[in-house]
C-alpha cells in the first residue's frame, strides 16, 4: 500500500479511537457551560464543530483511497442490489437492534444530561439537520467503511464478526460525551448498522437509518416548542 495512504488511514483510525471521544466530551462540556451561561450561539458552534471535524476526516479518507486506487465501493458506497435480503435479514436485524437499544436505555441509569443538545431556534434546527446528515454519511464511512477496511488489511484472517464488534465498540466509545448509557446504546446501534451493511453489502441503508435516528432530535425539539407555547397561553 502507498506509504502516504497508510499514514493517512492510520492517522484517521488513531483519531477515531484515541482522540475523537475526548474531543467530543470536551466540546460538549464547553457547549453545556456556554448554554447555561446564556451564550446564544453555543449549540450552533457545537454543531459546526461536528460538521467541520467529520467532513475533514472523510476528506482524508477520500485522499487515502485515491492514493491506493480504491473505489468508493471498497468502503461500501455501492448501490443496493439484493433487495430480498433487506426484507429477510436487514429489517429483522433492525427491529431486534432497536428493541435492544431501547431496553438498555430503559435499564441503564443516565450518566449525563443531553437535553441541552436539542435544537431550540430555527437556525439551530437547520444546523442540526445538516449535522444529522453529516453524522449519517461521515460516521458510516469512517466507522463502517474505513475502520473495517483498515483492520482487515492489517489482519486479513480476522473473522467478520470480530471486525464488526471492534468497529461497534469504537463507535460506542466515540459517544463518550453521552455518558455510559449513550456509549452502550450507541455501541448497540453500531452493531445494528454494521449488520445492515453486512446483510446488504452497501452503506446506503445504514446511512439512511443513521440519519433518521439523529433527525429524531428535531421531533423532540418540535414537541418541546409546542409544549412551551401551550404553557404560555393565557390561563396556563
Amino acid at each position: 500500500m502507498h506509504a502516504a495512504a497508510v499514514a493517512l488511514q492510520t492517522a484517521t483510525v488513531a483519531y477515531l479511537v484515541l482522540a475523537d471521544p475526548f474531543f467530543g466530551a470536551f466540546k460538549y462540556r464547553e457547549m453545556e457551560a456556554a448554554v447555561e451561561s446564556g451564550a446564544p450561539e453555543a449549540r450552533s458552534r457545537f454543531y459546526q464543530a461536528i460538521l467541520l471535524v467529520e467532513w475533514w476526516w472523510v476528506a482524508v479518507t477520500a485522499v487515502s483511497l485515491y492514493l491506493t486506487n480504491k473505489a468508493p465501493a471498497d468502503i461500501g458506497l455501492r448501490p443496493l442490489t439484493n433487495y430480498a435480503d433487506i426484507v429477510k435479514v436487514a429489517l429483522p436485524l433492525f427491529a431486534v437492534g432497536l428493541a435492544a437499544s431501547h431496553a438498555v436505555a430503559a435499564i441503564v441509569p443516565k450518566a449525563q444530561r443531553l437535553s441541552l443538545l436539542i435544537p431550540v431556534t430555527r437556525r439551530e434546527r437547520l444546523l442540526w439537520t445538516a449535522t444529522a446528515l453529516t453524522a449519517g454519511i461521515c460516521e458510516e464511512i469512517l466507522f463502517r467503511g474505513l475502520l473495517p477496511l483498515y483492520v482487515t488489511t492489517l489482519l486479513p484472517s480476522l473473522p467478520w464478526w470480530t471486525v464488526l464488534g471492534l468497529s461497534s465498540a469504537a463507535f460506542g466509545w466515540a459517544h463518550l460525551y453521552q455518558g455510559w448509557k449513550g456509549m452502550l446504546t450507541s455501541g448497540i446501534m453500531g452493531l445494528l448498522l454494521g449488520a445492515l451493511y453486512r446483510a446488504t453489502g452497501s452503506l446506503y441503508l445504514p446511512i439512511a437509518v443513521h440519519v433518521l435516528i439523529d433527525l429524531n432530535l428535531l421531533g423532540t425539539s418540535w414537541l418541546q416548542n409546542r409544549q412551551t407555547g401551550a404553557n404560555q397561553k393565557p390561563g396556563h
